[in-house]
């Protein structure tokens, strides 16, 4: 009788634990800081993203700082953007809570209170082999962000627009973007942009602690359920 309980344990913690060990870390956390760098032709951007909680279950705030300097440090595009973003799927919420400042090279366009729909910063879980509506900031709106290749472990998406043409690496597991590529033909600017290596160095780390963790919790979930079998196998030969 010990055995049958013991199995039924096992059985329950092999379907529960694992799941809400991986629905802990599926949303896109709270409290975040971090720091993406990209080098051009004689040109720097930096992107500062920081998330807050809004105090409402399952979505997230985000700020978004991107800076765009040339070799002398001369700002050509500031953005200051804010959105509220569904934390599993990584989606806006639908409501007028967007507010983005985009300035270039001294000109600036303001959007307050406005409803974005694509994703933008952020890509969910088990990202799937198709196409994403994504956001552009300096479009204003969202279009098709298209699959087109694998590449090793990575999905690769593209997308094109008046001003910009971007290129991204998608680990499809852990929806963590590994390297984006972007051409931006401005008016005075042209340059084409792309993750330096310690930016790329560091998402693929999380992408990898991601993996390994998910993968340890699939092994776990395996080893808790065959033990119980064989416990329950070791109760019904006894009872022979």
């Amino acid at each position: 009788m010990r055995k049958v309980i013991a199995a039924a344990v096992l059985l329950v913690l092999a379907t529960v634990v694992p799941p809400l060990i991986t629905s802990r870390i599926m949303p896109i956390p709270l409290n975040s800081s971090h720091t993406y760098v990209a080098h051009g032709d004689h040109t720097t951007l930096t992107r500062q993203i920081d998330t807050s909680d809004p105090g409402i279950k399952d979505e997230v705030k985000v700020h978004v700082q991107d800076t765009l300097k040339n070799d002398a440090g001369k700002t050509l595009i500031s953005v200051d953007d804010h959105l509220q973003l569904i934390r599993h799927s990584t989606y806006p919420v639908l409501d007028n809570n967007s507010s983005i400042t985009v300035t270039v090279l001294g000109k600036t366009d303001k959007r307050e209170r406005f409803t974005r729909n694509g994703l933008q910063y952020f890509f969910p879980f088990n990202t799937e082999r198709r196409s994403y509506d994504f956001y552009d900031v300096f479009a204003g709106d969202s279009a098709p962000l298209d699959y087109v290749r694998q590449d090793g472990d990575a999905y690769v998406y593209h997308q094109k627009r008046e001003h910009v043409e971007r290129t991204i690496w998608v680990e499809p597991k852990s929806g963590t973007i590994l390297n984006e590529v972007e051409h931006l033909t401005l008016p005075g600017i042209d340059t084409t942009l792309e993750w330096d290596q310690a930016t790329q160095d560091a998402a693929r780390a999380h992408a990898d602690r991601t993996k390994h963790t998910l993968q340890a919790l699939r092994i776990a979930s395996f080893m808790l359920k065959l033990c119980a079998v064989l416990l329950i196998a070791v109760a019904l030969w006894r009872r022979r």
